[in-house]
């Protein structure tokens, strides 16, 4: 089977996510994009996009397949993977300091490890 785009990219998520995230992210961005909802001129294309990013990932014969063949590709290979999750996930509303936890989860996927290429990483925090 012939891919043509990084269907990750289209949903928002990364490759390492489980199924029931790919669900949950599809079904937000479906109703923010859905033609009958959405007054964007580009909703109805954006939503087909989101259509077919959704019927390859969520089959799982269908993922695989074509997680293979995005390793293959030069333009679509990630030099690294990085998960973020922030805690507390909402803020209420204030004018005092507040503060949020960030645990960042950063690797490296096994064929970048052995092109030999480093990995430099800046962090700021502000």
């Amino acid at each position: 089977m012939a891919f043509e785009s990084d269907y990750y990219e289209r949903l928002g998520l990364d490759a390492a996510q489980e199924s029931k995230l790919v669900r949950r992210q599809y079904r937000l961005l479906a109703r923010l994009f859905h033609p009958d909802v959405s007054a964007a001129e580009d909703a109805q294309a954006r939503f087909v996009a989101l259509q077919e990013a959704y019927s390859i990932l969520s089959d799982e014969a269908k993922r695989t397949e074509y997680d293979r063949w995005l390793e293959t590709q030069p333009l679509f290979r990630q030099p690294f993977r990085m998960s973020v999750q922030l805690f507390p996930t909402s803020l209420c509303r204030s004018y005092e300091r507040q503060r949020v936890y960030a645990l960042v989860e950063i690797s490296t996927p096994s064929k970048a490890e052995s092109d030999g290429v480093p990995l430099n990483i800046i962090m700021v925090l502000d």
